[in-house]
């Protein structure tokens, strides 16, 4: 008999201790249907939830296997100011199927925060003193929303990878670093609200974010990285400030409903197919900067581009434009030097204006552009003229130059050949 009594002793001491690690939380009406261990003088208290239970990180594992089978949200409150987050996300992965909201608020010792990428995490509070959220720390859960605290440093690479759920956020000022790839394949992410103290939109930070239609780009930005909005479909225009000097390669590549954008004159570099598959954009404006190469030939430069702007201040343009669908160029009064092949074969350009500063068109500039009609050219003496300038421009017919040169180009070399077609430009 007296073994009995201490079994029973033991077990409801034991049973006691693991109750007092969980404790129910306001209007748990699932947990007073579903939960015959809940004990009937369990405490109730506020989360930011509402809600859920509260438990030390420790026996977040005991909970979760005591919910085991839910079919409900389940919110839990985490109760210690510094708590294990390799315990939480044990309890999380190994307890797969229980949808939880985690609120971390009393975690007031947390500093930065790892691990938390389930699918079954469907909400998260942070505390307010939390400084970094590390590599990989939500990627993949199931969040929609989440509140950045304003004491926020850093945003690891990966961050929120993937977090199919993820519809908006607002990242607080004091942010000055966000790595790449942190909110790669958001699919449903759909306004950003940036820190005004990033530098440098990382590579593929928003690669795949299908839905996104509104970002503002802050000033204090200098870098757009490679693939940083890759496949952004939604994003119909985007306004990038002066202080950009760079544009990586693929930066917007596909995103398919970029009807315009206009490079400021601060940029320096433009990397390759770096608006590759936009094939909504009609119109581009290009910079003031001297590093023209193959940066907007055919394989870089969507087909339904058929207007070029080039802003005053470009002083030569290389082989830049080959094989592109332009119809409609203009070449600014500070560009003294085509080069070689620069709109090499672009079948579908009609008509080109040319500033009076240019002193050098070299070979096959146009050659191939056979529904070439119309040249204007507003410089009073002759460019120089390299072969081929015109080969293959069977549809060219009017060549306008100056009313006082008119005679000066009909017979310098390379431009008597198509004396013929030379005309005064009308007043």
């Amino acid at each position: 008999m007296r073994k009995y009594i201490i079994v029973i002793i033991y077990v409801f001491l034991f049973n006691s201790c693991v109750m007092e690690g969980f404790r129910n939380v306001k209007g748990a009406d699932w947990l007073e249907e579903n939960s015959n261990w809940v004990r009937a003088d369990a405490k109730k208290t506020e989360t930011e939830f509402g809600t859920g239970y509260l438990c030390q990180s420790s026996n977040m594992w005991n909970l979760m296997k005591e919910l085991d089978g839910s079919d409900k949200i389940i919110n839990i409150q985490i109760e210690d100011s510094n708590p294990n987050l390799d315990d939480i996300a044990t309890a999380l992965n190994g307890y797969s199927n229980v949808k939880v909201n985690l609120d971390l608020s009393k975690c007031i010792e947390l500093s930065i925060i790892y691990g938390l990428g389930t699918a079954n995490l469907l909400g998260i509070v942070l505390p307010e003193n939390l400084m970094g959220i590390y590599d990989n720390a939500f990627k993949g859960s199931g969040i929609k929303n989440i509140l950045i605290p304003q004491s926020m440093k850093r945003i690891g690479k990966k961050a929120f990878a993937n977090c199919s759920r993820l519809t908006n956020i607002t990242i607080p000022n004091n942010v000055t670093i966000i790595d790449e790839y942190a909110f790669s394949e958001c699919s449903m992410l759909v306004s950003f609200d940036m820190s005004k103290s990033i530098t440098s939109i990382m590579d593929y930070m928003f690669s795949g974010c299908k839905r996104l239609i509104n970002i503002d780009i802050p000033d204090t930005v200098t870098s757009i990285g490679n693939g940083a909005f890759l496949g952004c479909d939604g994003l119909s225009s985007i306004d990038i400030p002066s202080s950009v000097k760079s544009i990586g390669s693929r930066a917007f590549s596909g995103c398919s409903e970029l009807t315009n954008i206009t490079i400021p004159n601060s940029v320096s570099s433009i990397g390759d197919y770096a608006l590759s598959n936009c094939n909504k954009l009609t119109s581009i404006t290009i910079p003031y900067y001297s590093n023209f190469k193959d940066i907007f030939n055919s394989d870089y430069l969507p087909s339904s581009i058929k207007k070029l702007i080039i802003s005053d201040g470009v002083t030569s343009i290389g082989y830049s434009f080959w094989k592109s669908s332009i119809v409609n160029v203009e070449i600014p009064d500070t560009v003294t030097h085509i080069d070689m092949w620069a709109f090499y074969k672009c079948k579908e350009l009609t008509s080109v204006s040319i500033g009076n500063g240019v002193t050098n068109i070299k070979e096959a500039v146009f050659s191939g552009c056979n529904n070439l009609s119309t040249l204007t050219i507003q410089a009073t003496m002759p460019p120089s003229f390299d072969k081929d300038v015109f080969e293959d421009c069977t549809s060219l017919s009017s060549i306008y130059v100056p009313a006082s040169s008119v005679a000066a180009y009909k017979s310098a070399d390379g431009w008597s050949e198509y004396a013929d077609y030379i005309y005064a430009i009308e007043e």
